[in-house]
Formats: C-alpha cells, structure tokens, sequence
C-alpha cells in the first residue's frame, strides 16, 4: 500500500497493478508462506484486509486498483504440476524460469540442481497450463564461453522445446562470499568484460524472435558490491548504441513498441500472423504492426499440446496473453492520445476466437486472465472456469 502511495504521489497512475514477485524460488515456500503474501499484496491494492485469499481475489476484480497481471520467479525443478496449480489458484499469469543456460554440463558445475530435461517438462507444462514464459539466461557462468552461451541462445530461439515468451539478461557477476568469488580470486574463473557483453547480446538482439520481449538486461546489483564483471547499469543502452552503429534492426518486442519507438503514430496498422511450433503445441501469434514494424498490441493463442494437465484446457484453445501498448490509461477511461481502450485488444480477441473455432474445430476458448482483467473479458461473454475464464464457440 505504501507503494502505491509513492507511486501516485509522484504522477503515476495506480488503477492497473502488474504484480511481479522476484527473488529466490517462490514456489520452494510452503503453501501458506504463498498465499499469505499474494494475500498481502492484493489486501494492499484493495485498501482493506479480506478474512481470506479468496475474498481478497473477488474484491480485487472491482477494485479501485486491480491486479492485472501477476508474476513469480522460480527454478524450472519447482514448477510442475503441484505448484502450476497452487500458482493458478492465487491469479498468476507469468513465471520467471531461472534456466540460465543450455548445457547440461555447465548446469552441473553451478550446482543448479536442474537440468535441460526439468528445463523442457517445466517449460511444457506452464505453457499448457497458459503461462507466459520468462527465461532468465545468465551469459559468462563458470565453466561458459562464448561460443557456448551464443549456442545455448540460439537454441533457446530454435527448438521447439523452448521458444520462451520473454527473456532476462543477466551477464555473470562476481560477489563475495560466493564460491565464484572464490574461484576468481584463485584465477580459475575469468568473467567477460563490457565490450563483449555488449557484443554477445547485439548479436541476441539482431536474432530475436519475433514474439520476445526483452524485459531487463543485467542484474539491479549496486556497483560497489559487484567484484568483477559488467558493473554498467546502462547495458541495455549499450547494445542500443551499438546496434545502431552496425546498422542492425530488431524484431525484438519492446524496440517495436509504440509509446517507445518514435514517430510511430498513423493509420497504417495491420493484423499480422505469426505460427511456430512450441513445447508440443501450435503458437499463433498475432500483432497489429505497421509498415515499419512498430507494434501496437499483440495475442497469443495456443493450441495446447496432448500432455497439458489442467482439465479446462483438454479440447480448448487458450490466450497466454492479450497486450495493448503506450501509456496506461485507466481503467474505464479513454484517451484520443494513446493506444489503450481503442478496440485493438477486441479485434484480436474475435481473431483468436475465430481461429480457434474455423481452423482448429475448438469449441472452447479459455484465457488466463489477470484478476483484475476478468471484467473486461466478461463483457465478451467469457465466464469463469476454476482459474481461468472462457467462452463456448459457436
């Protein structure tokens, strides 16, 4: 709550909240630990303590502040089928999985306790279950080079047993009183230096997916504690200057997005459709973009693969996510000046749902929906099915 207030005392707008719960492995905690502090964190959106969980989520759907997405970080090892469903039953959206790297061997030599196998049955199961999917990749670890972690991209890109959704970019740093400081100290490990940080990643850049959004480059480390290592915090404007110089353009997410990207204002604006495979199922990713490739909102819509677990996805299509871009504007609002509440997120609901019923023969259609989003999708006539809500297609 005090967040919230800093937040609004400063300007923003603070109708939608985007929960992100970072740092060590939320779903290693009990149960309990869980879902009191979701609890705790939509009590403070709602500015009232509700008796329980559940009656905390059903005020936050017509709260002042809503909840319209929420995130946990975790190991691939600690999220399967027990802990996708206890996430789903307290309103998350998208997990943050710790992969790291592609290589086995190095995994090992961490001490990660996870493999490409819990990687790739991690990855399938959220994804089934309509998680958007966040890879951490750690560039330089012990036991890494160069050519390996550009390998190891390239792959994350390729399979289909990957293809992550969005990426977080953290080159290896030394700090004390870790087993890596030790081995630094000792000349067993050298970590890259800036200049090829920056140039590893513009290459990452220059072959993005299209449907990756780059969320964070480095680590939010104060530059005293790190050893050695990328101490620049402006990494990602690095990468930027240096993409420029060498003429490259990407097709990476957030480069593309208006309200970033400049000039990006018009009329020219069309549907565009993107299929991949991914983790046993059909991805169709659709986006309104311009000639230019500024992107003003998108949707994925997955056809889910045979071994999704949760019941109310078996014969149904689901939306992972529904995105408009620019500034905020609050909900109920509108805004002749930004993006939001002009129907694109419409448009592309009725192209998920057509899609689902003319080319896949699905008579159900479910999103996985943030808490505070699920009034928008019930004035489509979407209603709720346990975690997620979802619409009969005729």
């Amino acid at each position: 709550f005090s967040r919230l207030k800093q937040l609004e005392t400063i300007g923003h707008d603070t109708s939608k909240v985007d929960l992100i719960i970072m740092g060590g492995t939320f779903t290693a905690r009990s149960q309990n630990y869980q879902e009191e502090f979701v609890k705790g964190c939509i009590d403070g959106m709602n500015k009232k303590i509700s008796p329980t969980l559940n009656e905390a989520i059903l005020e936050n759907e017509f709260s002042k502040r809503r909840c319209i997405g929420m995130t946990i970080e975790t190991k691939p090892d600690w999220f399967n089928e027990r802990e996708i469903d206890e996430a789903l039953s307290y309103g998350t959206t998208k997990v943050e999985l710790g992969i790291q790297v592609l290589n086995d061997s190095i995994l090992r030599l961490n001490r990660r306790g996870h493999g490409i196998e819990e990687i790739v049955r991690s990855t399938q199961m959220a994804r089934d279950a309509g998680f958007k999917i966040l890879y951490h990749l750690m560039p330089g670890m012990y036991g890494s080079s160069y050519r390996e972690d550009i390998r190891s991209f390239d792959m994350a890109m390729s399979d289909d047993r990957f293809k992550p959704d969005m990426l977080k970019i953290y080159p290896t740093l030394v700090v004390k009183n870790t087993a890596l400081y030790a081995y630094w100290k000792e000349g067993k490990y050298i970590p890259y230096d800036t200049k090829k940080v920056v140039r590893m990643v513009t290459y990452f850049m220059k072959n993005m997916s299209p449907w990756v959004r780059v969320m964070r480059m480095q680590r939010d480390i104060p530059v005293n504690f790190i050893e050695a290592g990328v101490k620049r915090s402006d990494l990602h404007n690095l990468v930027d200057i240096e993409m420029e110089n060498m003429g490259i353009k990407t097709m990476e997410i957030r480069s593309r997005e208006v309200g970033i990207v400049k000039d990006s204002y018009g009329n020219d604006y069309n549907l565009i459709r993107r299929n991949y495979r991914a983790s046993g199922g059909d991805e169709i990713f659709l986006s309104f973009e311009n000639s230019k490739n500024d992107i003003i909102g998108y949707l994925r819509l997955r056809m889910p693969s045979d071994m999704a677990h949760r019941k109310e996805v078996l014969s149904s299509s689901i939306i992972r996510e529904i995105k408009v871009m620019g500034n905020i504007v609050p909900i109920g609002a509108e805004s002749a000046e930004n993006w939001q509440h002009h129907g694109f997120g419409k448009k592309l609901l009725d192209e998920a749902e057509r899609i689902s019923l003319e080319e896949y023969g699905k008579k159900r259609i479910v999103v996985i929906s943030g808490i505070g989003v699920r009034n928008y999708f019930r004035k489509y006539g979407y209603e709720r099915l346990g975690p997620y809500m979802a619409r009969e297609l005729k």
